[in-house]
């Protein structure tokens, strides 16, 4: 029974983990749109004071 649980348990964390790494994998991705935004609008505005604007 303990080996059931502890199979279940490393299936989950093995799922989660994966899941982890792809939701990571959008928001750096996200995160690079943003940049590229930033540079081609106006340099002049920092990330942080486009982002008030949205």
């Amino acid at each position: 029974m303990e080996k059931v649980v502890e199979d279940a348990i490393e299936e989950c964390y093995e799922q989660n983990k994966m899941q982890l790494e792809r939701v990571e994998r959008q928001f750096d991705h996200v995160e690079q749109q943003l940049r590229d935004v930033a540079e081609e609008s106006e340099p002049s505005l920092s990330l942080a004071s486009k982002l008030f604007f949205v």
